[in-house]
């Protein structure tokens, strides 16, 4: 689980708060040290924060794949105006973030999560301007700048539809796959990861990388910037998603869990670090005012596929993958939440072929013991073995006609001969009668995940969310060859 929290600050001192120190008297009473400024609060109701505090240390998030909106406030001769009122308003949860320009003219409210936003800028002796319809994506540094035009504070001029955003206070390069793409593109086995594939600079060391069926290295050994797969990072929600032990990507969010995610490589901030390679941050989805949800199932059956063409009959592959989604308002325009749980099940029947001993062999007949040009392959008596009368060594005689006798065949050798598949195919070589057996093996995979998000807006410079995801995978049956004794072959 994690949980981040966000603050907006606008570089403004206020002189409004207040600073206290609390220390213990010599009658074991606490005593408050008022600082300039400062604030009386007792030590009994400081300990359960601290306390808190501590609890929340681990699991606190920075502010990985949010986004920063920030820009510069001018007059129309280009001066720098201070003090100006800036709100900034996510459209789809109507959550507010409210701060002032510096003396520089400056503001930044970070800490936004990926959607569409309305900037406003209010300041006296100015018309109010807005700037509507800014998309914000993954991680992104948007400036968004104003110039404010003389007039009164009752008028307004406002710039509807998608304003240019330019990052220009990072040097990093990345590419952002955006909501509609993750929902709307065909996705073998619906990997969220495999669209990864499609952004510059990224290519798979795996031998099929589509993602079907498979959640682990066939989707996440890429490559970024030709650097080792090994080296590549990821963030979910602002935390790690690699697994420390193994190196290996910790949950493969379902895509309908996922609003956006972005690969991003060249030079990066130190919050990324550990990384030579590049950066996969992913963003989960988070509620809005609107209730909504999803139910959904996809599937594949073999009764609508034709027969493996190395298979003796059509083998059993089964897929379903089905799942639920919900997210909606708590507390109008404060709280939200989102939910997501998806399964699925994988069952699937591999042409296997080996080679296991013929009828004659198993009652200890080998006269149809050939190598692959046709030449008899003796069997020799080891209770034969005697010195070589001719020089050093040890010389043995053959069994005659290459038939080992009844009596001297082990019991416990013929019981494990019971475990032993009858041959049911034509051998690849009449004489070694090799790949003489074929049968289906089935391979059984499944898996489960849930993700589940809450934000709250404690105000509009302080906001939190918390988030629990929960991943699991089975594989059983796969490379068994061996029907068994009593176990039909397909």
């Amino acid at each position: 689980m994690w949980l981040g929290i966000y603050s907006t600050s606008s570089g403004v001192q206020n002189r409004n708060s207040r600073l206290y120190a609390v220390s213990e008297s010599q009658n074991g009473n606490p005593e408050e040290t008022p600082v300039k400024g400062g604030k009386r609060v007792t030590r009994q109701n400081l300990w359960p924060a601290i306390f808190c505090l501590l609890g929340c240390i681990s699991n606190v998030c920075a502010q990985q794949g949010s986004g920063t909106i920030s820009g510069t406030v001018v007059d129309p001769s280009g001066a720098v105006v201070a003090g100006v009122q800036i709100e900034v308003r996510n459209a789809a949860t109507n959550l507010i973030s409210r701060t002032v320009t510096t003396a520089a003219g400056f503001y930044s409210v970070p800490g936004l999560a990926p959607g569409e936003y309305a900037v406003s800028a209010t300041a006296q002796g100015f018309k109010r301007a807005v700037r509507s319809g800014i998309t914000l994506q993954v991680d992104q540094r948007a400036a968004v700048d104003f110039t404010l035009e003389v007039g009164a504070v009752t008028e307004s001029v406002e710039v509807a539809g998608q304003a240019p955003l330019v990052d220009t206070a990072s040097a990093t390069v990345g590419k952002v796959v955006e909501n509609r793409r993750i929902q709307e593109l065909p996705l073998n086995g619906r990997n969220t990861l495999a669209l990864t594939l499609l952004t510059p600079g990224v290519r798979s060391n795996a031998v099929s990388s589509s993602g079907f069926g498979d959640r682990g290295v066939e989707v996440t050994s890429i490559s970024i910037n030709n650097a080792p797969n090994a080296m590549n990072g990821q963030v979910l929600d602002g935390g790690n998603n690699i697994q420390t032990y193994l190196g290996e990507v910790n949950m493969n969010p379902a895509v309908d869990a996922i609003q956006e995610f972005k690969v991003q490589y060249n030079t990066m901030s130190a919050e990324y670090g550990f990384t030579a390679g590049g950066v996969i941050n992913l963003a989960t989805k988070s509620g809005t005012n609107r209730l909504h949800g999803t139910a959904y199932e996809f599937l594949r059956n073999d009764k609508l596929d034709a027969r493996n063409t190395f298979a003796i009959n059509k083998g059993k592959f089964r897929y379903n993958q089905f799942g639920a989604s919900a997210g909606g308002p708590i507390l109008r325009d404060r709280s939200f939440f989102f939910g997501n749980w998806e399964e699925w099940r994988f069952r699937k029947a591999i042409p296997g072929i080996a080679t296991f001993p013929t009828l004659r062999q198993r009652q200890g007949d080998f006269s149809d013991l050939f190598d692959a040009s046709g030449r008899a392959i003796p069997i020799y008596d080891p209770a034969t073995t005697a010195a070589n009368p001719a020089g050093a060594g040890f010389v043995r005689l053959t069994f005659p006609g290459n038939l080992i006798p009844s009596t001297r065949l082990d019991p416990v050798a013929l019981n494990v001969q019971k475990f032993y598949p009858e041959p049911n195919r034509v051998p690849t070589n009449p004489f070694t009668n090799t790949n003489n057996y074929q049968r289906n093996v089935d391979e059984q995979r499944s898996s489960r995940q849930l993700t589940a998000r809450i934000d709250h807006r404690f105000s509009d410079r302080n906001a939190a969310f918390f988030g629990m995801p929960a991943f699991g995978i089975t594989q059983m049956g796969a490379l068994q060859m061996s029907p068994g004794p009593s176990t039909p072959i397909p």
